[in-house]
């Protein structure tokens, strides 16, 4: 879709702009862009994804990418959810519940089909955010100043004039695009944290091989592709 776009696109600009003087601003990126798109109010639409989980001891682990659960079947059948279910039937074709990153089943082993509403990524695992002239300005604006507000310094830019950009240009994104709810605000924050707590992606970034001001490097399954060619991206 032409409205939407990968935030590799965003960390290209932020690169290319800015020109930070090596590769550690990264670390912190990913972070600073969810929190941008909760300050704009703004995110994709959470997409219904299916996939099917592998119970083990009773327990499977939730996808990365889930901010919230439509429901889950086995053998066909629909789980309840536990809720009310006294502990001790729970193993007796009870229902399910949910611990933090893992779903409990009433059965020892097998496979679970779990139906849910996740943030859109893009091949590489990236989230996808709206092709918006101010809110991407906004987004590569706060990335700078809150990388200005942990010590960074620029050459050019200070944080005053940073926040004074964020200011305008979300201001102007948030007119036009609103998020549905508080709670899908809260829990898109959430699953955007955990996408990317596991520190693979600060890990492989760059990973042999060159760094310049026209190329982000990465590796890894989920994290940036071996290669990414600028034009390419711009032309997506």
């Amino acid at each position: 879709m032409s409205n939407i776009i990968s935030s590799m696109t965003i960390l290209l600009n932020v690169q290319r702009r800015f020109k930070p003087k090596d590769k550690s601003w990264m670390n912190d990126a990913i972070r600073f862009i969810g929190e941008a798109i909760q300050g704009i109010g703004t995110a994709l639409p959470m997409e219904t994804k299916s996939v099917c989980l592998k119970v083990i001891n009773r327990r499977a682990i939730l996808p990365k990418d889930m901010v919230d659960h439509i429901g889950f079947s086995y053998n066909g059948s629909r789980i309840p959810v536990a809720k009310g279910i006294p502990a001790e039937q729970r193993n007796e074709g009870g229902g399910y519940w949910m611990n933090p990153g893992y779903l409990v089943c009433p059965f020892n082993e097998g496979e679970v089909n779990c139906v849910y509403k996740a943030i859109p990524v893009d091949e590489r695992g990236l989230p996808l955010v709206y092709n918006d002239f101010d809110y991407q300005r906004a987004v590569e604006w706060y990335i700078m100043m809150s990388m200005l507000a942990s010590g960074y310094e620029h050459k050019v830019f200070n944080y005053k004039d940073c926040d004074a950009k964020w200011t305008e240009h979300s201001a102007r994104a948030c007119n036009n695009m609103k998020m549905p709810s508080r709670d899908e605000h809260v829990a898109f924050g959430n699953c955007w944290t955990r996408l990317f707590d596991d520190g693979l992606f600060m890990e492989n970034f760059g990973r042999g091989l060159e760094y310049s001001d026209d190329t982000i490097l990465g590796g890894g399954a989920s994290t940036l592709p071996t290669y990414v060619d600028q034009n390419k991206l711009a032309n997506n």
